[in-house]
């Protein structure tokens, strides 16, 4: 019993929770990557997604460079970051949502905020995530593979 108890502390003490990982993406200053291939213009209209009417996108250097090296993937390579800020006005006034992605041993982690900073989702292969993007490639809908 008490080998199980340390081990489920182990666990959540590595897990995610209450929003470090938006924090960690305002320390990257997550709005000064490289904007995601098609989405170079400010807040361009959302295509009837869930995230809101109107959508910035951002790319770490990971996901740029692969883009730019234009090599044939069959996946997004590890450490890929994806983030998404989902407005509610072409002004970018009313931010609706954040949205991110990360490629962790393997897998996409998936993250998403509301607004006012709560926590909708933060997870490895969270089901609310997966059941839109596991029609993109590699999980992603907006833009292709190279």
């Amino acid at each position: 019993m008490r080998a199980c108890a340390i081990l489920l502390l182990s666990f959540v003490a590595c897990a995610e929770s209450g929003g470090e990982f938006l924090e960690e993406l305002r320390e990257l200053d997550y709005r000064s990557f490289a904007r995601a291939p098609g989405w170079a213009t400010p807040r361009l209209p959302d295509q009837g997604g869930p995230h809101g009417a109107f959508l910035d996108m951002y790319v770490n250097d990971v996901v740029d460079e692969a883009v730019v090296a234009a090599e044939p993937l069959e996946a997004w390579p590890e450490g890929a970051l994806i983030v998404k800020d989902a407005w509610a006005d072409a002004d970018g006034t009313d931010l609706r949502f954040i949205a991110a992605m990360e490629k962790r041993d393997g897998r996409w982690f998936w993250a998403e905020y509301r607004g006012n900073d709560d926590v909708v989702a933060e997870a490895i292969e969270d089901p609310l995530c997966t059941g839109c993007h596991d029609a993109g490639q590699d999980g992603v809908l907006a833009f292709d593979l190279p």
